[in-house]
């Protein structure tokens, strides 16, 4: 397959962050409410679930860097292959979804894959889509700021169509959704001591710290960590980004690429992938395959 990005319908960001149905990789969660998330999707290659990710434009999506990781076999640099769903709860739902080819992928230059730093990129579409409607809308940026901010106890919540078992990766084929809890910066460099070692100006965590029964899995990560503003909009404050295991006893938190750090980057590169705006180097025929050339994945 080519690579697309099947979402229903990305227009500039002029009311981001609302949703259409409004309410509260996931473990234990509840299955979200039509509309509840209109700015999620779902990223594939190969007709494998590879990543979730956010719209925060009509035309680019927000993810995680090690979805389109060099080192690995299975996920090269090479989007011929990859495409997404979104506009729709339900994966299997064609009656909602809009096809888009993923043009050009770029992953920060600072991206670190042993120990997560940096996991953060911008997926560009290859047009945008209408972010009017119900079913397809964006999410809202936090502000920048270069302030690690302590969510110890703050409120989020995740959603995704991961694995919803431990050490499964079967995948759900209906979004599903959590309430988290942030953490502390030394509770969550704590829970990672032995693993990686984590740099809160840069990463956070949040998870089930009641129960440790709900948490993102396989499947879920580059989603985004929701957080509802005091102006009532909705802001990706997180990039799902990694963890041990999945709801492991002990390990309640799941770690995150601290959005805000990162807005002006965000920006700087979206307004430099406007600036050279171009057509997708290759095409999708009318049954799918992949025509001529790779198109561009780059780190900046």
């Amino acid at each position: 397959m080519c690579g697309l990005l099947l979402l229903c319908a990305l227009t500039v960001v002029l009311d981001c962050g609302r949703e259409f149905s409004r309410r509260f990789r996931i473990i234990n969660g509840v299955q979200a409410v039509e509309g509840a998330h209109p700015w999620l999707v779902a990223i594939f290659s190969n007709n494998y679930f590879v990543c979730g990710g956010a719209l925060i434009t009509n035309r680019y999506v927000l993810t995680a860097a090690h979805c389109f990781n060099p080192e690995s076999q299975k996920f090269p640099l090479n989007l011929r292959s990859f495409f997404a769903i979104g506009g729709t709860n339900a994966l299997t739902d064609e009656a909602k979804r809009i096809t888009r080819r993923l043009c050009r992928v770029a992953i920060h230059k600072n991206y670190k894959p042993e120990n997560f730093y940096n996991d953060i990129a911008i997926a560009e579409l290859n047009e945008p889509v209408d972010v009017s409607g119900k079913w397809v809308r964006t999410i809202c940026l936090p502000p920048v700021t270069d302030r690690a901010e302590d969510i110890n106890n703050k409120k989020f919540t995740i959603a995704g169509w991961g694995s919803t078992q431990r050490d499964i990766t079967n995948l759900t084929m209906q979004l599903l959704e959590i309430r988290v809890t942030g953490g502390s910066n030394s509770a969550c460099k704590d829970q990672f001591k032995d693993y990686i070692l984590i740099n809160t100006n840069i990463q956070m965590c949040a998870g089930d710290i009641e129960k440790n029964v709900k948490d993102a899995c396989q499947g879920d990560s580059g989603g985004p960590l929701i957080r509802l503003a005091q102006d009532g909009r909705y802001r990706v404050e997180g990039v799902t980004s990694f963890g041990v295991g999945c709801a492991v006893k002990g390990m309640p938190f799941g770690g995150y690429a601290r959005v805000s750090v990162y807005s002006s980057w965000i920006e700087k590169i979206i307004n430099s992938m406007k600036t050279s705006a171009k057509t997708c180097d290759y095409t999708l025929s009318s049954h799918g395959s992949e025509q001529n050339k790779v198109s561009n994945v780059t780190f900046k």
